[in-house]
């Protein structure tokens, strides 16, 4: 997942270990502090997930058994590709979630248009 911190439109952290709020530029490392914390709301002008993708909201809750990741983006971004195109941008876009899942052990991930946890806007749900 990379993004410049210029495309952060809004962000929440909260840092289980000391019990409070925390800023993007208080972080040293995504990966770790999802490893750690897990908790976040990350809405962004536009972010590189082996696609770009615009106007992203990034959900990551923890409870204390599991964690699961939601991203969020526009319809129009892949309804309006061209079926080999929509095909291969899938591709890359779920790989490389899973890679970041995979990365960051989060074991439950869902994927779609604004808002992804309804089904008929779903893509995957990964459990």
């Amino acid at each position: 997942m990379i993004f410049d911190k210029t495309d952060i439109i809004s962000s929440y952290f909260f840092d289980k270990e000391n019990n409070k709020n925390i800023t993007y530029a208080e972080i040293k490392s995504l990966e770790i502090y999802f490893k750690v914390c897990g908790t976040c709301t990350l809405y962004l002008k536009k972010v590189q997930m082996g696609i770009e993708l615009r106007d992203v909201l990034i959900l990551i809750s923890s409870d204390q058994k599991e964690v699961e990741l939601t991203l969020n983006f526009p319809e129009e971004q892949l309804r309006s590709l061209e079926p080999n195109a929509l095909k291969e941008n899938l591709n890359r876009l779920i790989s490389h979630v899973i890679q970041l899942c995979k990365c960051c052990e989060i074991p439950n991930w869902i994927m779609g248009y604004e808002p992804a946890e309804d089904n008929d806007m779903k893509i995957i749900e990964w459990k």
